[in-house]
């Protein structure tokens, strides 16, 4: 009876601990979907806020745009409004003064003239002008080729300067050199000559003593007999 109460107890202690290892399982599930309905949400949130946010720049860009061309479609106007207004009073100011110098008078014949004679005054001034500017582009040809020609020289007569030095400098160390080696050969000679003179003298004074040592030694000898 013991053995099967304690059977029992652990039986239910084992049902407990499966109730408890399922309830378990159920709440992280369960909190597992609360924490992705969360994310889901939050996304959703945050697609909303940017899409909220692209509509707002695409708006604040597309009046950016229509007020630019605005300006634009202005700016042109008033250029062309300028022209006009200048086109027209250009017109006016020649019509002025043709009326005030009494070319309305004039036959068209004359005009034809008068026309023909300024289309050869404005050829003249164009050709004044650009014979001028021929004359000033040659101007400059000629300067900018006298710098560089000067250039070329000074950089040609620099460079023969500097081989005339350089062999300047070699003939100068060569003459020093054969001066150095003339004076050694004459200091050399001299101390030769010096040494043999010593030479000769230190051979003679010997050859003297000697002598002078064999003449005594013979006076001893001739004086004991």
């Amino acid at each position: 009876a013991k053995e099967g109460l304690q059977l029992l107890r652990w039986e239910a202690a084992a049902e407990r601990q499966q109730a408890a290892q399922s309830i378990v399982a159920v709440m992280q599930r369960f909190q597992v979907q609360m924490d992705v309905l969360a994310f889901a949400a939050l996304c959703r949130s945050v697609q909303m806020v940017q899409g909220a946010f692209r509509s707002h720049q695409c708006r604040l860009l597309l009046c950016t745009l229509a007020s630019e061309q605005m300006l634009q479609r202005q700016a042109a106007a008033l250029m062309l409004q300028t022209a006009q207004r200048g086109r027209a009073a250009r017109r006016e100011l020649a019509r002025r003064r043709a009326r005030r110098d009494g070319l309305l008078l004039l036959s068209p014949g004359k005009h034809r003239a008068i026309r023909q004679i300024q289309r050869c005054g404005l050829r003249y001034l164009a050709c004044c002008v650009l014979r001028e500017a021929e004359r000033c582009r040659w101007c400059k040809a000629r300067t900018i080729q006298a710098n560089w020609r000067g250039h070329r020289c000074r950089r040609q007569w620099e460079d023969e300067m500097f081989k005339w030095r350089q062999s300047r400098q070699q003939a100068a160390s060569r003459l020093q050199s054969m001066v150095r080696a003339v004076d050694a050969k004459k200091q050399l000679r001299q101390g030769t000559l010096m040494r043999s003179a010593a030479a000769q003298w230190i051979q003679t004074a010997w050859r003297r003593h000697r002598a002078v040592r064999r003449c005594s030694e013979l006076r001893q000898k001739q004086r004991q007999l």
